[in-house]
């Protein structure tokens, strides 16, 4: 189980992209196109993904708001909690699914045992946007992109490749996401495939979904970076404040494509996935 939860996914898209960037895009509901960091020191975090990634931030003028940037592409943003806003764990990635209406699908959340941490706001630029739970807990942002969803494009190392929803009760998840979201699950049942179960909308991979493994771990969304070496990126995470919690090292040897699990300074969690042979 340990070695498949960092298993490198059957197909990849594009999680981050530039959101709002063209004014006829069209939305695909269940894509995960962007995502955000909030985080208690701004500052260490911009310096962190930048060193180890490369990633250009933009001052927006405002400390407490950075976006970061790959070239002419729009990677994420980084804020600060409010005082009193932060939550056990401290920081974290929060990722964005596209629906076609968020007063909706908000409705449906909590309908289905969800909750409604951020109720639907405006917000330029970017769309309109609530931030939600599932009904175990995993927190999310339901997003309507201004400009509509950006197209697939090729993942190249430094971007955004996948994302996990990691849950306590895999038959549970699908039951919500799929009447929530509209996603329909598609399952190995040959037992020996990877992964078990992956979310689909118009008969494309968006996310998958996995155990979550360990006790302490709560659920959540969990973001992939794309990276060339996985092995010399953990070097450079730890040389930047960061932390390794979990290699495919860790379970064997020859692992196949290396994957891990880290943390930056803040204590925000996301995963680095290693370039296949032939990507």
């Amino acid at each position: 189980m340990l070695l498949a939860v960092v298993a490198t996914p059957t197909a990849q898209a594009q999680l981050a992209s530039r959101i709002g960037s063209a004014a006829n895009n069209p939305v695909v509901p269940g894509e995960i196109v962007w995502a955000d960091l909030v985080t208690t020191d701004v500052e260490r975090a911009v310096t962190f993904y930048s060193t180890v990634f490369g990633w250009e931030s933009r001052d927006s003028g405002d400390p407490n708001y950075v976006e970061l940037a790959r070239g002419d592409e729009l990677v994420c943003a980084i804020a600060a909690f409010e005082d009193d806003d932060v939550p056990p764990g401290g920081a974290r990635w929060l990722v964005s699914v596209s629906v076609a209406d968020v007063d909706e699908t908000a409705s449906k959340v909590t309908e289905l045992g969800g909750s409604v941490l951020e109720e639907p706001y405006d917000l330029p630029d970017r769309g309109r946007l609530a931030v939600v739970t599932d009904s175990q807990g995993a927190v999310l942002m339901l997003l309507r992109a201004a400009g509509g969803d950006p197209a697939r494009s090729k993942v190249t190392p430094g971007a955004w490749a996948w994302a996990e929803l990691w849950t306590r009760d895999i038959e549970k998840a699908i039951a919500f996401y799929e009447k929530a979201i509209g996603y329909r699950a598609v399952r190995d049942e040959s037992g020996d495939g990877w992964p078990p179960v992956v979310l689909t909308t118009q008969d494309m991979p968006r996310a998958t979904v996995v155990e979550i493994p360990w006790e302490y771990v709560e659920p959540n969304w969990l973001p992939y970076v794309l990276v060339a070496d996985g092995r010399e990126t953990l070097k450079e995470i730890m040389n930047a404040g960061g932390s390794v919690l979990f290699t495919s090292d860790d379970v064997a040897e020859d692992s196949g494509t290396f994957a891990a699990i880290v943390s930056d300074p803040t204590g925000a969690v996301f995963a680095i996935q290693e370039l296949e042979a032939g990507q």
